[in-house]
């Protein structure tokens, strides 16, 4: 059977369309300070913009994020371009999303898709928090636990421009978040623990943007092609790494494998190989030798993980 390969080649730390994925890198070097300044994170590469979440087409207003960690806590960056901040300064917990341009974060880490954390953070840095619970056996509906509370979480903004007046132009603003691991290992049946290399996270990440006198744009880091944020299903990943971000450069211009004649053939016999389905599972694929028979994977979309050493890539293939 002839099995044709179409192989997107991408740097770790950068992000393609559903499901997406992205390389998480340990912070190591330097502190995060969360001041709403994002110069300390100027070695962390961006992910892309951001996409309208139902339709995959490009936003209006551009959103991009940045993400890292280290062995206590994982740390958000957004940078938001906006020239009509909409908000205003308000209590913890309150509804933010009815009202204020905001970002929010959707966690699942075991990505079973029964329970996750919601958090969502405005111009001002006032943030809500909550757990959605599955409540149906296809997930179609949900409850908040609106009490649960992520303990010790920090947020800080910077705001270029001003929020609430529609007669000038602003500029946009930056929201940092500082998540504490402990904090998360009360939320029930969750299953969060500190993560190590190789670890995955069902995750993806939003912004709500209100326009005066026009429709909201929902818009996200990976689609959901149809409407509504909550659906786990649809989330991204966060592949955990403890290397250093200085390895990406060595990493831009090294392949580790090659497809030719329905074979996968690493390089190196140092090199290990991992097959990751779009549901974050690994694909038992027999190695012989180096040499992996990709005749066994049915048509769809696969995530090859290769690591030799201190290099390591993570590249997409479309079987069709």
């Amino acid at each position: 059977m002839k099995r044709n390969y179409l192989i997107f080649l991408f740097t770790i730390l950068t992000t393609y369309s559903w499901a997406d994925t992205l390389s998480i890198f340990q912070n190591n070097t330097s502190s995060i300070t969360i001041d709403g300044n994002l110069s300390e994170w100027e070695a962390i590469e961006a992910t892309s913009a951001f996409i309208l979440h139902d339709t995959g087409k490009d936003s209006k207003q551009q959103t991009t994020a940045k993400v890292t960690w280290d062995s206590e806590n994982i740390y958000f960056a957004f940078d938001v371009k906006d020239q009509n901040i909409v908000g205003s300064d308000q209590e913890r917990d309150s509804p933010l999303f009815g009202s204020d341009d905001l970002i929010e974060v959707f966690i699942d880490p075991d990505g079973d898709g029964q329970n996750y954390l919601e958090f969502g953070v405005n111009a001002y840095g006032n943030i809500y928090d909550y757990v959605l619970i599955c409540v149906s056996s296809s997930c179609g509906g949900w409850k908040d636990n609106q009490g649960f509370t992520v303990q010790d979480i920090e947020t800080a903004t910077t705001i270029d421009g001003t929020v609430g007046n529609s007669s000038d132009i602003d500029t946009g603003f930056t929201v940092e978040v500082k998540v504490p691991f402990s904090s998360l290992t009360s939320i029930t049946n969750g299953n969060f623990s500190t993560p190590d290399e190789g670890d995955s996270w069902r995750v993806n990440l939003f912004r709500v943007d209100y326009t005066p006198n026009a429709a909201i744009e929902y818009q996200s880091w990976t689609a959901h092609n149809s409407f509504g944020y909550h659906q786990p299903s649809k989330f991204g990943y966060f592949n955990f790494s403890t290397k250093v971000t200085e390895i990406q450069e060595e990493v831009q211009n090294t392949q580790l494998w090659s497809i030719e004649n329905n074979m996968l053939t690493s390089f190196s016999a140092e090199t290990i190989i991992q097959v990751i389905n779009t549901q974050g599972q690994v694909i038992d694929i027999t190695s012989d030798n180096g040499n992996y028979d990709l005749t066994v994977l049915n048509k769809g979309i696969y995530f090859i993980h290769s690591q030799n050493g201190e290099v390591y890539t993570t590249e997409k293939i479309l079987i069709d």
